[in-house]
């Protein structure tokens, strides 16, 4: 038995430390991470154990949202700072460069990346991120103020002066997602000379956005295959009415910057997706050849309507005269929307010879949109026809004089450009 008393004494003695220490420890302990977390959600289970639960719901919420209110406050401070600060740069940057680069876009001289220079007294302060797309943002809007007649190569010369090729290289190589989209917008603004290596390994990118951005910038980029993706039937481009103006823009940009641009022809015959292919063949009217648009004339009696209709506007905006038989001899086959668009694109080619089809069409017609159409275009079309007008505005009834009162409103020219 005293054995046992003088073992135990022994052990509590050994352990005194440890005791002191844990001791120390309940009065000293410092929280780390969620331990905070942890505490004050026990002490809130403890305060709050006796009450009803709706009572413990709603002071739950009511100090969410008060902490809601406080963390949401933080933020809209700090982003009304943050933009404040980025259009306060933008300001800036603008006040110093937009007047000059805007003369530099719109001369027809062309600068070198050295006089551009002088001219700018641009001074590399090392920007990056947001700060660059900023400067994208001003080059942007400076040749958005000269888009119809800028210098290609004078915007070029720029892009290069003020760091934006490397830049738009790097983000598209390292940047993320949305800072690539961006970049991708602004090459193809700019009309940025993108290497082509680069490229190559977003055409597989898992964002099918961005791998449909890439294979439309090819349209600009490529020198002998614009099209290559646009007659591929396994690529998916998953068109939108916003393609049509994107096509448009970087084909004008290849006229721009003197790159020659193949016939569209064969690639209408093997595009894959109807729309694409409905909007490469009005793009035909701006960039193709007399020979192209009259091999387009075909698709006027196409069995696919939007085909029809892409074909007449292709004959209307090019002015086809050689069409317009075509175009009359369709008439009475097309639906009464196509009827208006052939009226239209017959007014627009103004061949002079048309009064006696729109007199004949006039007799026919039995829908008013359809016939207010071809007033439209008798009054617009030339003098003769104007007089044809007020001939049968004196004998029309009291349905169609209205008609003719509206066209007499004051409506203006439908096809004017």
């Amino acid at each position: 038995m005293q054995k046992r008393i003088y073992l135990l004494a022994a052990s509590l003695t050994g352990c005194l430390p440890v005791l002191a220490n844990i001791s120390s420890r309940m009065f000293n302990y410092r929280f780390t991470g969620l331990e905070y977390f942890g505490y004050y959600l026990t002490q809130w289970i403890n305060t709050y154990e006796g009450y009803p639960f709706v009572v413990k719901a709603s002071v739950a919420v009511l100090v969410l949202s008060i902490f809601m209110v406080i963390v949401l406050s933080f933020s809209l401070m700090y982003d009304k700072f943050n933009n404040a600060r980025k259009e306060n740069f933008y300001a800036n940057l603008k006040k110093r460069y937009f007047g000059t680069l805007l003369q530099i876009f719109a001369d027809k001289h062309t600068y070198t990346d050295q006089e551009v220079l002088q001219l700018t007294a641009f001074k590399d302060e090392g920007w990056k991120g947001w700060r660059m797309f900023f400067v994208g943002r001003l080059l942007v809007e400076v040749k958005s103020q000269v888009y119809d007649d800028y210098n290609f190569h004078n915007v070029s010369a720029a892009v290069r002066v003020f760091g934006l090729h490397e830049f738009v290289e790097n983000q598209l190589t390292f940047g993320s997602f949305n800072n690539r989209i961006k970049s991708m917008q602004l090459a193809q603004f700019l009309m940025i000379d993108v290497a082509e290596s680069i490229l190559v390994r977003l055409l597989n990118s898992s964002n099918h956005v961005m791998r449909k951005e890439v294979r439309m910038f090819y349209i600009w980029l490529s020198e002998y295959e614009p099209f290559r993706f646009f007659t591929d039937p396994k690529v998916d481009y998953e068109y939108r009415p916003w393609d049509s103006l994107e096509v448009h823009h970087l084909l004008r940009a290849r006229k721009f910057s003197e790159k020659e641009i193949p016939s569209l022809v064969p690639v209408v015959s093997e595009c894959p997706d109807p729309k694409l292919k409905s909007c490469l063949i009005r793009e035909v009217a701006y960039w193709g050849s007399y020979e192209d648009i009259n091999k387009i004339r075909d698709y006027i009696s196409s069995p696919e309507l939007q085909f029809r209709n892409a074909a007449i506007q292709c004959m209307g905006i090019a002015r086809f005269e050689f069409a317009e038989q075509a175009l009359e001899h369709a008439y009475p086959q097309q639906t009464e929307e196509l009827k208006q668009q052939t009226l239209y694109a017959i007014l627009r080619i103004r061949s002079g010879k048309a009064l006696p089809f729109f007199v004949g069409a006039y007799g026919e017609a039995g829908v008013a949109t359809t016939k207010f159409a071809i007033l439209m275009c008798m009054w617009w079309y030339n003098d003769e026809s104007r007089e044809t007008f007020e001939i049968l505005e004196s004998s029309a009834d009291d349905n169609d004089r209205l008609l003719f009162q509206e066209v007499r409103a004051g409506f203006e020219d439908p096809t004017a450009d």
